[in-house]
């Protein structure tokens, strides 16, 4: 039966052309926060109260019984309390994911030789992987009395089967890793290479004026949404006020500036910290980008005007790059002694390589703390 399975896998491997999709991702560790301490040991509900099951005897890599074959098999890995077990099919030639998920600690029972557990399947992972486990949950079976042999069930093409894997020395932690991924691993997350802001407030409320200067350090990767985490505080500690803002992307040794502002109701901030991030995964080959340096749009004869109560920003914006921007990111960068305290934002559509056009920014009232500013354009779209 398991012969026949896997000669229908196979078959169905070779028909399908695998396109990059996001479940070969391994979890981002950024989107998981458990307490490993927690799940390390676990009392068996159906046990005596000093039996205790450990379930870091488990982690590792494993592999089908029946070990490596042309037709198919199961490499497999547990850590940190999840498992993900891949299909390995055509000689190795077609990899994609059976199951991922994490193992629930509360679920382990001791049996008569080891115990057994359930995982929760992981739809972010798994929904559209082609060979992916439907089940909501599945349990395992794990004997402790000779090779450490995990058991559970597949159902793949209407035809149930037992599979047992072992351990092996092969690892499979990087089975769902592409080599461009495992090369990310090793690129440079975003920089905060500066930041300031202003605090006032108004008739309508708290207004914070911020800016930030980012740097990407990677030589050939471009960074896509870096994000910028803010968190404002009172004179006492509290947090009174968070933001978060996301960036379109950071081309390959840029360096940006953005700024903006927000306001709130409440207690006044006395401090207003700055954080920046990206994603493990969220990188690409500047060479394959859309992504053009800040370098290539080119600001010129950028002057404030001030109207009655109204005050705007004007200029000119020259795409030097070879690609078109749909969108384009304008932004004033207010300086008080040559410090960055804030920020005004506005998008201009359309701008092709090898164009100029004119731009016009308008400032909210109240914010006068800057002596000089400095105009700035992000790739948008």
């Amino acid at each position: 039966m398991k012969k026949n399975l896997l000669r229908s896998l196979a078959l169905m491997a070779s028909v399908i052309v695998l396109s990059g999709c996001g479940n070969t991702q391994p979890a981002d560790e950024g989107t998981r926060i458990k307490d490993i301490e927690a799940e390390k040991s676990v009392v068996s509900e159906n046990s005596d109260e000093d039996s205790v099951v450990d379930l870091t005897i488990l982690e590792g890599s494993y592999e089908d019984e029946g070990g490596a074959n042309e037709q198919g098999y199961q490499g497999a890995y547990i850590s940190d309390g999840r498992i993900e077990i891949y299909w390995i099919l055509n000689n190795g030639a077609d990899v994609t994911l059976y199951w991922a998920g994490d193992i629930d600690p509360s679920s382990v029972k001791k049996e008569d030789k080891g115990f057994s557990f359930i995982s929760h399947n992981d739809k972010s992972r798994t929904g559209m992987a082609y060979l992916a486990s439907s089940l909501e949950e599945k349990e395992f079976h794990v004997d402790t009395d000779g090779k450490k042999v995990i058991s559970y069930e597949i159902v793949e093409l209407g035809e149930p089967a037992m599979m047992n894997i072992i351990p092996t020395g092969t690892d499979y932690s990087k089975m769902g890793v592409s080599a461009e991924m495992a090369e990310m691993d090793n690129l440079s997350d975003v920089e905060l290479e500066e930041s300031g802001y202003r605090v006032y407030q108004s008739d309508d409320g708290i207004y914070v004026y911020y800016a930030v200067r980012l740097k990407n350090p990677n030589k050939d990767h471009a960074i896509l949404y870096p994000r910028i985490s803010i968190v404002a505080t009172d004179k006492d500690g509290n947090i009174v006020k968070t933001e978060e803002v996301v960036l379109m992307g950071i081309a390959a040794e840029d360096t940006i500036y953005y700024g903006s502002s927000f306001v709130y109701d409440g207690e006044i901030a006395d401090k207003v910290a700055f954080a920046a991030g990206n994603g493990r995964y969220s990188f690409e080959k500047q060479a394959d980008s859309t992504l053009i340096s800040t370098r290539d749009l080119k600001i010129r004869e950028a002057k404030e005007e001030s109207e009655d109560f109204s005050r705007k920003f004007t200029g000119t914006i020259k795409n030097d790059s070879e690609k078109n921007c749909k969108k384009v990111l304008l932004t004033v960068i207010y300086k008080s002694k040559g410090e960055i305290v804030g920020g005004e934002i506005s998008l201009l559509e359309n701008l092709n390589r090898g164009t100029e056009k004119k731009f016009e920014i308008y400032a909210l009232p109240g914010f006068k703390e800057y002596d000089s500013f400095e105009i700035v354009a992000l790739p948008w779209e």
